[in-house]
């Protein structure tokens, strides 16, 4: 089905686990977000969401590829473009947090 032909179940089963472990890392990260009071600290909810975001959509293409449903091949596609725009934004916190 989709991409490649013949995977089974528990690769998209993976695909959910592999979700859930990075939202560990987004749950870290929001922390360490929120832990931060300096004041030029602004757009916290902006930053936590955008740590969620790729990893939801990825675990909803998996739990949806893994009940057969085919429309989880754009969840998956639509976690693919938030993580590209994710990291670019990422990048460019870091960017100016480095030149601050």
């Amino acid at each position: 089905m989709g991409l490649i032909p013949g995977l089974s179940a528990l690769a998209y089963g993976v695909v959910v686990v592999g979700s859930l472990v990075t939202a560990g890392f987004s749950v870290d990260a929001t922390v360490r977000i929120y832990q931060n009071r300096h004041p030029e600290n602004r757009l916290r909810a902006g930053k936590s969401v955008v740590t969620f975001l790729a990893p939801a959509l990825y675990a909803v293409g998996g739990v949806l590829l893994l009940f057969a449903d085919p429309s989880g091949l754009v969840w998956l596609a639509a976690g693919a473009i938030a993580a590209i725009v994710a990291a670019l934004f990422v990048s460019w916190v870091v960017l100016v947090e480095v030149l601050r």
